[in-house]
């Protein structure tokens, strides 16, 4: 697991974000998959692409680790900033989390750039 942070001078810490790489299916060679566990921003420091940079930040830690493929993270459904900021910034696919029907499942990816 690991952890980003974003500090502003005189404000402090703004920002983190907690990613890992998380085992999927049941097989016991599991295929591992970025895993964004928590991302957050101080409601004043809010709209102001922290958020996007942290995510950002992230994603290409893991994809430098070797940790390929769309990124994944479970989204409250009220949590409209963050949701906009995926559709928007990432053009995440986002359906209904099968476990949890109050969270959605966001998959994102940065596309490699030549």
């Amino acid at each position: 697991m690991w952890i980003a942070v974003a500090e502003v001078r005189d404000a402090g810490v703004v920002g983190v974000v907690v990613y890992l790489a998380q085992a999927i299916g049941v097989e016991l060679n599991q295929e591992t998959r970025p895993f964004i566990a928590a991302l957050g921003v101080r409601q004043e420091f809010r709209r102001r692409g922290i958020g996007t940079l942290l995510k950002t930040a992230a994603m290409l830690d893991m994809a430098d680790r070797g940790i390929d493929g769309p990124t994944v993270s479970l989204v409250n459904r009220r949590n409209f900033p963050m949701l906009t900021l995926n559709q928007s910034r990432f053009e995440a696919n986002v359906e209904p989390d099968p476990d949890d029907p109050s969270d959605l499942v966001v998959t994102a990816a940065i596309e490699p750039v030549d």
